[in-house]
């Protein structure tokens, strides 16, 4: 039996692999040898722009709980709509754009991280 992979799917193996190359430059790993950080993120509601919002939630609980970081780490949905740029757009929203991209910004070093 064969199992249909959708463009969802694909879309979210992207972003996984994504999440996990920003976190891991992100965290000092060094300072953690004998431990074991795993992130596991559940969306309870998508009310839009949730790739961002998982983004900003990573990186509070990780300062949360202490996790030392070489950067803090902000992100952001935006897209178009009918030749209009949106920026934290609603699911509905979501549904309409033309493009969409996630950004993840470096605070302290003024970098991009992750642009999806």
């Amino acid at each position: 039996m064969e199992v249909r992979k959708s463009k969802y799917d694909r879309e979210f193996t992207e972003f996984v692999e994504n999440v996990r190359k920003s976190f891991e430059g992100l965290i000092l790993a060094d300072l953690y040898k004998k431990n074991q950080i795993e992130i596991l993120v559940t969306v309870l509601r998508n009310g839009g722009s949730a790739k961002s919002a998982v983004m900003n939630c990573i990186a509070v609980a990780l300062t949360n709980a202490g996790i030392a970081m070489r950067d803090g780490l902000v992100s952001c949905t935006v897209g178009t709509i009918g030749g209009g740029i949106l920026v934290d757009p609603s699911e509905e929203e979501e549904y309409e754009m033309g493009n969409e991209f996630v950004i993840s910004y470096l605070r302290g070093s003024g970098e991009l991280d992750c642009v999806e």
